[in-house]
């Protein structure tokens, strides 16, 4: 269950997470609703992720919550909770390993250059390394810019 408290609304998402429950999903929605609306007085959106019809909104919500658990929680406990396959089919996930890759690809890219220039010039010093990588990421930074522009 998560819950997202704005100025004058909460939504409240609620995961069945194992097949069966000691109760059922539909009274433990109930009986939070209830316990919202007396605590806070605004009014209560439930949504039962499952019951999300479309694909896509459920999948991006359950990453959604992910992301958001994860600020708190332990990474074993919020896979205990949120199965895996959502998270991964959603496109905020896919955006996210895709930014990782590009990350690696760069930082092998850069192990690359500098195998190169000790192997032409011998060892290079490390100040002059650094300041290469900080023109590597500056112009990296510029052409993200660009790309982003198209």
């Amino acid at each position: 269950m998560t819950f997202l408290q704005t100025e004058n609304r909460i939504l409240h998402l609620e995961f069945q997470t194992t097949i069966k429950s000691q109760k059922p999903i539909s009274l433990r929605m109930l009986d939070y609703y209830v316990r919202l609306t007396r605590k806070y007085q605004v009014p209560v959106t439930p949504e039962e992720i499952a019951k999300i019809p479309d694909i896509e909104t459920r999948q991006n919500t359950a990453a959604y919550t992910e992301i958001l658990a994860g600020l708190k929680f332990e990474k074993d406990f919020i896979h205990q909770l949120l199965r895996e396959d959502f998270m991964q089919e959603s496109v905020i996930y896919q955006d996210i390993l895709q930014k990782g890759e590009q990350r690696g690809e760069q930082k092998e890219a850069f192990r690359f250059l500098t195998r190169q220039l000790n192997c032409r010039f011998g060892e290079i010093d490390s100040s002059i390394v650094e300041r290469i990588r900080v023109r590597v990421r500056a112009s990296q930074l510029g052409l993200t810019q660009r790309m982003r522009r198209i």
